[in-house]
C-alpha cells in the first residue's frame, strides 16, 4: 500500500496518514464534500453484490494497514484523530463497522472452510484403545456427522493441499480484530480527558462496537466468569467484570437499541412517516472509563491480543494528563475473600467497590442519595478513577509466552519483542522507583519457564535473547546460603514460608551461565563479556544483601561474613570458566584472562589453584600459559595433574611444549599418545606445529645472513632459530610419514568399528597435506608434504570424503599466516580454505535461534531430498574448514593495525577551521586497539583491585545497616518514570570486572577515514562476514573500533542524527545493509552477496 513520505516539515504527517484513510470513506464523510459525487455514489452502489463485497473486503484490508502503519511509523492512532480532533464520529463509526463487516465475512468462510468437526462414531464412551484398536476393519462403525456449533454442514472431502494451506482468512481476522481493539482502547483513552460532551460522542461509538462485539460471538464469556483462585495461583481474573456484568449488558444493550431506533427513524422520515417508536429515556448506570478500559483488556486477554494489549498499557503510562493510571491489586487489598465488603456493593447508588478500610455506610443515607440526586450520580469507576486491575496486566504479562516465535513462517513474537513487552509491564514484578537488583520471585521464574518451554529460543544459537529477556526484570538474585548453615537443619527450614520454595531459586543464574559458556564457544565476545559483567553485578548484590542481613540479624560476626575463601564467582562452573578463558586467549585479551587469576583481599581469584588440577579447565590453563609463554603457571598447572590424563589435557600439554620449543618432550608425548590406544594426537597438534614453523622461517627471513656479523650474538641467534626450524619441520615429517600414528590390531571384517574411524589418523594428515600443498604460502610445509605423499597410505580420490578441520585448529595456523604476512594473506587463505557459504539451515535462522520451516516455494520437489542446495552441497566438497567469528577477528585485528600504520585522510568540508592533519582514529584512541590487543582493561583491572581493597578495609569490616526500598503495595502509577532508563547499581555495588565494554562509539574525530587505504578492502570483508553471521551493528561497531560509525558520518555528513542500519536476505542470498526505509524498498535478485545500499 501506498506510505505517505514523513520527511518533509511543511506538511503535517498526521493530514497525509488521514489522506490515505479519507480515500476509503464514503464521499459525504470526507473533509471538503461538495456534493459533486454524489451521482458518483449512487451510481456506484447499485453495482453487482458481489464485487461490492469483495471491494468492501479490499478496503478494509488497506484501512487496517493504515492504522497499523500509522501507529507503528508515527505513533498516531488515526481514529482518535478524526474523532477528537476533526469531530468526524460518523467517520470513525463508518470505519470501525467497515473493520467488524471483514472480520465476520472472514470469520464465515473459516468455519465453511474448516474441516468437518463434531464426528460421531457410535462407540461406547468407556471404551479403551485396545478394545478399540483389536476390532477388525469391516466391524468398524460407520461415521455420522454430528452437527452443531461450528460443524461443516458440507458433504464434500476437503483436500488435503487446502486442509492444510496457509489459513488467510483467520489471520486477516486477526488482523482486523486487533485494530478493532487497539482503537477501542485509545477511543475510552482519550474519553477520560476529552470533555464531557466529546467524551459522551467517542463512548456512544464504542458502545455500540462492544455490543455489535458481543452479538457476533467475539467476545467470549470468559470475560464475565469468577472462579475462586487458589492459595498459591499466579494469576487469576478477580471478581469486578462478574459483578459488572448485568450494568455492562444494560449500557450496551441500550446503546444497540438507540442505534436501531435512529436507524429506523430515519427510514421511516425517508418515506415521510413518522418513527414508529415512542421515545422513553431508561436510567442506565453510567460506567467509568476504567470499567470500559478493564473490559477491553481482558477481551484482548481471552481473545489472544496480547501484544494489543501491552500497547494499550504502554499508552496508559505515557498519558500526560492531572491525574494518571493506575493499577491495584485486589488480593493485596483483601477484596476476594469470602467476608469481603466488595461483595455488598451497590452499584447503583456507589460510586467504586467497597474496601475493607472503608467506613461503614448507612443504606439509609443511600437511598436519600437516589431518591433526591438520582441523576447526579458520578460514574461507577470501579476501584478508583483511572484505575485498572493489577491481575488484568498480570494476565496479560503471563500470556505473552503463548506468541512466541516457533518457526511456522512469519508469524510468531520475537524474543527482541517479547522482552520490549515485559519491560513495559515489569511494574507488576518489582517496584518501579527502585534502581537495584531483588531476590527472584515467583511470577517471573514461572514467567522463564514458560519462555523456555514454548520453543521460541534456543540458547545454543542466539544466547543474546536469554540475556536480554532476563535483564528485563530486577528480580534475579538468587539465595545466598551462608557457608554456616545447613540445607538439613530443621530449624532453618522452619523458618521458612511455603512461599520462599515458590520465589527463591538459582534458575535466573544457571540460565546467565548457560548463555555465557554458548557465547563463549561462538566466540561472541562482547556478549560473553557483558554477560560475565552481569554475573558479578548479580553475586556482588547477592553477598551485599546477605552481609546487611546478617548484620542486622547479629547472627554472625561481620569478618565471617566475608570470608576471603570464597570464590567471587560460586555459582559458575570449571567448564563455564574454560570457555571463558579460551575465549579470552583466542581474542587475545591476555590481561582481562589473568584477571580471573588474581586475587584481593577480599576474595579469592575465579580460577583458584585449587582447581588447577581439574582436567576440565587444566587444558584451558595451558593454552593461556602456552600464548602468554607463562612458565610459571603451566609448570603449577602440570604438577597438579593427577593420573590417569585425558586426551583433551594431553593434546594441550603437547602444544605447550611445541610452542616453547622443548622439541625433546614433544616427541615423548607423541610417543606416549602413540602407545596407548585410547589416546591420539589431535588437529590442533598438527596446526600449532605447523603454525610454529611459519614464524620461525619468518624469522629466520627476518633475520636474513650478515657475514659482518658473524662471531655476535646475531650468530647465535640464528643458529638457535635454524636449529628449532630444523627440529620441527623433522618432528612435522615424522607425523606425516606416520610414525606417531595409533598402531592398529588386525581387525576383523565384522569388527563393529567403522572403516572411516579405523583410519581417522591419514584422513587428518591427508587434509593437512592438501592445505600445505595448496593453500598455505610456505616453503617448508609444503617440502615436509611433498615429501610424504608417497608415504601416505590413504589415497585421496575424487569421491574421497575428507574430514574438515576445526576451527579452532586452523587458527593456529591462519594467526601464523596474518602475523608474518599480513591480513591480506590471511584473507587470502580464508578465501581458499573457508566455506564462505551460508547453510540453508543459518539463512532460514531467524532472531531466537529457531529456524524457520521451509516456503513451498523453497522446496524442489523434482528432487529426491526437496531442500537440497547443490550450491552448498559443492562448496562443502571444495572447502575444509568452517570459519567462525574469530576467524575473522584474526584478520581484522591485524587489518587494523595495518590500517592505523598506512591510514590517510582528507579534509572534512564541515570544520572549515580545522586545517591541521589529523592522526589515525586509532592512533587517538588507543584503547580500542589495545582491547583487540588484551591491554585495555589494565587500569580497569587496578582501579577495581584498589576500590575493592578500599571497600574491605572501610565498609566490608564494618557493613552499615541499609534502608530498604520503598515499595507501593497498594497503587502502581502506570507512568514512565525511571523504569524507562537503564538502572545503574550504586558504586559500592559495581561488577569489579573485565568487561567495562565501550558498546557506544567514542566521541567521532574531525577527520575522516579514507578508503583509499591500502588495508580498507580486509576491513570491508571483515565487516561484511561480521554482519554474514549475524551481529548486530553496534556490535560491528565495537569490533571494528567504532569504524562504523566513521563510514556512516562520511555517507550522510554530520548534520544527519545517526541512522541504524538493518540488514535485508533477499531469496537469492543477496544480503543489503542499509536503512530500514531504504531496504523496504523492492530490489532486484542480485548474484548472492551482500551489498552496502547508499
Amino acid at each position: 500500500m501506498p506510505q505517505p513520505r514523513v520527511g518533509e516539515k511543511e506538511h503535517d504527517p498526521s493530514e497525509r496518514w488521514l489522506g490515505l484513510l479519507e480515500e476509503h470513506l464514503p464521499p459525504p464523510l470526507r473533509r471538503g464534500y461538495n456534493g459533486e459525487e454524489a451521482e458518483k455514489s449512487s451510481e456506484h452502489s447499485s453495482a453487482d453484490s458481489s464485487s461490492m463485497a469483495q471491494e468492501s473486503f479490499a478496503e478494509a484490508v488497506d484501512i487496517t494497514n493504515t492504522l497499523y502503519r500509522a501507529r507503528k511509523h508515527r505513533n498516531l492512532d488515526l481514529l482518535t484523530y478524526l474523532g477528537f480532533r476533526l469531530n468526524n464520529w460518523a467517520a470513525v463509526d463508518f470505519i470501525l463497522g467497515r473493520l467488524l463487516d471483514a472480520s465476520e465475512a472472514a470469520t464465515d468462510f473459516s468455519r465453511r472452510s474448516r474441516p468437518p468437526t463434531g464426528v460421531h462414531w457410535a462407540l461406547d464412551p468407556n471404551s479403551t484403545l485396545d478394545e478399540l484398536s483389536r476390532r477388525p476393519v469391516d466391524s468398524a462403525p460407520s461415521a455420522a456427522p454430528a452437527l452443531g456449533h461450528g460443524a461443516s454442514n458440507d458433504r464434500k472431502l476437503i483436500a488435503l493441499k487446502h486442509g492444510t494451506a496457509r489459513p488467510f482468512a483467520a489471520e486477516l481476522n486477526e488482523r482486523f480484530l486487533a485494530q478493532v481493539w487497539q482503537s477501542l482502547g485509545a477511543l475510552v483513552l482519550d474519553a477520560a480527558d476529552a470533555s464531557p460532551n466529546e467524551a459522551k460522542l467517542a463512548m456512544s461509538v464504542v458502545h455500540r462496537t462492544l455490543a455489535r462485539l458481543h452479538t457476533s460471538g467475539a467476545i467470549s464469556d470468559k470475560v464475565y466468569d469468577w472462579t475462586p483462585p487458589l492459595r498459591f495461583q499466579s494469576s487469576f481474573r478477580p471478581p469486578g467484570m462478574s459483578l459488572l456484568k448485568s450494568s455492562i449488558m444494560q449500557a450496551l444493550t441500550d446503546a444497540a437499541w438507540m442505534e436501531y431506533e435512529a436507524d429506523m427513524a430515519d427510514k421511516a422520515a425517508a418515506v415521510g412517516q413518522e418513527s414508529p417508536f415512542v421515545p422513553v429515556n431508561p436510567v442506565i448506570r453510567e460506567l467509568g472509563p476504567s470499567i470500559w478500559m478493564e473490559l477491553i483488556l481482558w477481551c484482548c486477554v481471552e481473545q489472544g491480543f496480547t501484544e494489543e494489549g501491552v500497547w494499550l498499557i504502554e499508552r496508559m503510562k505515557r498519558h500526560s494528563s492531572d491525574i494518571r493510571w493506575t493499577a491495584k491489586n485486589w488480593n493485596k487489598l483483601h477484596m476476594i475473600d469470602e467476608s469481603a465488603r466488595v461483595w455488598k456493593t451497590d452499584i447503583d447508588l456507589e460510586g467504586k467497590w467497597r474496601e475493607p478500610q472503608d467506613p461503614g455506610v448507612l443504606y439509609r443515607q443511600l437511598q436519600e442519595n437516589y431518591i433526591k440526586k438520582r441523576l447526579d450520580l458520578t460514574p461507577f469507576v470501579g476501584m478508583g478513577e483511572r484505575t485498572i486491575s493489577e491481575e488484568v496486566v498480570c494476565a496479560l504479562f503471563d500470556s505473552l509466552p503463548n506468541l512466541a516465535y516457533s518457526g511456522t513462517g512469519f508469524r510468531g513474537m520475537s524474543p527482541s519483542r517479547m522482552a520490549s513487552c515485559v519491560f513495559s509491564l515489569r511494574f507488576v514484578i518489582s517496584a518501579p522507583r527502585v534502581k537495584r537488583l531483588f531476590v527472584t520471585t515467583q511470577r517471573f521464574n514461572t514467567f522463564l519457564m514458560r519462555v523456555l518451554s514454548a520453543g521460541g529460543i534456543n540458547a545454543q544459537k542466539d544466547p543474546t535473547c536469554v540475556v536480554e529477556l532476563l535483564k528485563t526484570s530486577p528480580t534475579v538474585v538468587p539465595p545466598c546460603v551462608p557457608p554456616y548453615v545447613q540445607v538439613t537443619d530443621i530449624g532453618h527450614l522452619e523458618s521458612l514460608h511455603q512461599w520462599d520454595f515458590y520465589n527463591q531459586t538459582l534458575a535466573p543464574v544457571g540460565l546467565l551461565e548457560y548463555t555465557l559458556r554458548y557465547s563463549s564457544s561462538l566466540r561472541r565476545s562482547g556478549e560473553a563479556l557483558r554477560t560475565f559483567a552481569w554475573l558479578q553485578e548479580i553475586e556482588d548484590e547477592s553477598r551485599q544483601q546477605r552481609t546487611d542481613e546478617s548484620f542486622n540479624l547479629e547472627a554472625v560476626g561481620a569478618g565471617d561474613s566475608l570470608d576471603s575463601s570464597l570464590s567471587p564467582m560460586p555459582h559458575l562452573s570449571s567448564v563455564t570458566l574454560a570457555e571463558l578463558l579460551d575465549l579470552l586467549t583466542a581474542s587475545r585479551a591476555y590481561e582481562s584472562a589473568e584477571w580471573l587469576f588474581s586475587a584481593t583481599d577480599v576474595e579469592r581469584p575465579a580460577i583458584s589453584e585449587d582447581v588447577y588440577g581439574d582436567q576440565n579447565i587444566a587444558p584451558s590453563i595451558l593454552r593461556f600459559a602456552a600464548a602468554t609463554k607463562n612458565q610459571a603457571l603451566a609448570e603449577s598447572v602440570i604438577a597438579s595433574l593427577q593420573q590417569p590424563l585425558s586426551t583433551n589435557t594431553l593434546r594441550a600439554l603437547l602444544n605447550y611444549r611445541i610452542v616453547q620449543g622443548e622439541w625433546d618432550s614433544v616427541v615423548t608425548v607423541f610417543a606416549y599418545l602413540r602407545r596407548h590406544r585410547h589416546k591420539s594426537w589431535g588437529h590442533s597438534n598438527v596446526a600449532t606445529l605447523a603454525a610454529e614453523i611459519i614464524r620461525l622461517e619468518h624469522a629466520i627471513q627476518e633475520l636474513g645472513e650478515d657475514p659482518e656479523r658473524l662471531g655476535t650474538d646475531y650468530e647465535r641467534r640464528r643458529a638457535s632459530l635454524v636449529s628449532s626450524f630444523d627440529t620441527a619441520k623433522a618432528i612435522l615429517g615424522r607425523l606425516f610419514t606416520g610414525e606417531f600414528n595409533e598402531r592398529q590390531s588386525p581387525i576383523l571384517s565384522s569388527s563393529a568399528v567403522p572403516v572411516q574411524s579405523r583410519d581417522f589418523q591419514q584422513r587428518v594428515l591427508a587434509s593437512f597435506c592438501r592445505v600445505f600443498l595448496d593453500f598455505v604460502d610456505s616453503t617448508a610445509l609444503r617440502d615436509v608434504a611433498a615429501s610424504s605423499t608417497h608415504h601416505q597410505k590413504f589415497k585421496v580420490t575424487s569421491r574421497t570424503l575428507i574430514p574438515y578441520i576445526p576451527s579452532t585448529a586452523f587458527h593456529q595456523i591462519l594467526e601464523a599466516v596474518v602475523d608474518t604476512q599480513g591480513s591480506a594473506a590471511g584473507m587470502n587463505l580464508y578465501f581458499k580454505t573457508c566455506l564462505d557459504i551460508l547453510s540453508p539451515e543459518t539463512v532460514r535462522m531467524r532472531e531466537g535461534g529457531i529456524p524457520r520451516m521451509y516456503l513451498h516455494s523453497e522446496r524442489v520437489l523434482e528432487r529426491a531430498d526437496p531442500h537440497f542446495d547443490p550450491v552448498y552441497f559443492r562448496g562443502k566438497q571444495e572447502k575444509c574448514v568452517i570459519p567462525n567469528l574469530n576467524t575473522i577477528r584474526i584478520i581484522l585485528r591485524a587489518a587494523m593495525k595495518e590500517y592505523n600504520a598506512n591510514n590517510t585522510v582528507h579534509e572534512d568540508t564541515s570544520h572549515d577551521d580545522d586545517h591541521d592533519t589529523a592522526e589515525s582514529f586509532f592512533d587517538q584512541d588507543a584503547r580500542l586497539e589495545d582491547y583487540f590487543e588484551g591491554n585495555y582493561w589494565a587500569d580497569k583491572i587496578k582501579a577495581r583491585k584498589a576500590a575493592a581493597a578500599a571497600r574491605s578495609a572501610d565498609g566490608a569490616l564494618h557493613p552499615q545497616p541499609t534502608t530498604p526500598p520503598q515499595f507501593e503495595p497498594r497503587s502502581t502509577t502506570l507512568q514512565p518514570g525511571p523504569e524507562s532508563e537503564p538502572s545503574e547499581a550504586p558504586a559500592s555495588m559495581r561488577a569489579h570486572v573485565l568487561a567495562d565494554l565501550p558498546d557506544q562509539p567514542r566521541e567521532r574525530p574531525q577527520k575522516l577515514l579514507s578508503r583509499e587505504n591500502p588495508s580498507w578492502p580486509v576491513l570491508d570483508f571483515c565487516i561484511r562476514r561480521y554482519f554474514r553471521f549475524g551481529l548486530s551493528y553496534s556490535e560491528v561497531n565495537r569490533e571494528t573500533g567504532g569504524y562504523l560509525s566513521l563510514q556512516r558520518r562520511e555517507y550522510w555528513g554530520e548534520s544527519v542524527p545517526g541512522l541504524a542500519l538493518s540488514v535485508r536476505t533477499l531469496p537469492d542470498r543477496t544480503t543489503l545493509v542499509g536503512p530500514e526505509w531504504m531496504l523496504r524498498r523492492p530490489h532486484a535478485v542480485g548474484d548472492g552477496r551482500k551489498k552496502i545500499i547508499k
